[in-house]
């Protein structure tokens, strides 16, 4: 289990804005120079897969739920949204819109499921965060509609501020 959450990521070593299953050969190649079997790391690929957020749901293994809800807490952190968005849009190469859409589409839909988090604890614990982070990045859609709003931003990138 903690082999999987050490390299669920490394799709973005392979691809901008990919999936697991973009990194599923890089994985391999160190897993197994870290001296892992290929049984260990189809049980590893197994879990990455069963996790990925875009795909979840109910029935995932126990290791996945662990996985998931530990990625899901970081992705819902207060400090995340303001921290990381500007390097994950630079290193994805999207826009601003582009990230509020992945947001409110994949993490909606989780929490609408009621498996947002698969844990009782962390369901008790961070499930407002998960609320307010949505709503923010739901606010950030709706005020990319408007267009004063984009006119702002659009002389904000003439000027090289964006």
């Amino acid at each position: 289990m903690e082999s999987s959450a050490l390299v669920h990521d490394l799709n973005y070593l392979e691809k901008e804005n990919s999936n697991p299953e973009d990194g599923k050969e890089l994985r391999k190649e160190i897993l197994k120079k870290s001296g892992y079997s290929e049984k260990e790391i189809k049980i590893i690929e197994h879990v990455i897969k069963e996790e990925y957020i875009a795909t979840r749901n109910e029935t995932i293994s126990d290791e996945a739920k662990a996985l998931s809800d530990a990625d899901t807490l970081f992705k819902v952190l207060p400090f995340t949204p303001i921290l990381f968005a500007s390097k994950y849009i630079e290193e994805n190469k999207v826009d601003i819109k582009q990230l509020a859409n992945k947001v409110t589409s994949e993490q909606n839909q989780l929490l609408e499921k009621g498996i947002y988090f698969y844990t009782n604890l962390a369901k008790e614990k961070y499930l407002d965060w998960v609320k307010i982070n949505l709503n923010l990045w739901s606010n950030v859609n709706e005020s990319l509609e408007d267009s004063d709003i984009a006119e702002v931003l659009s002389i904000a990138k003439e000027l090289n501020i964006l």
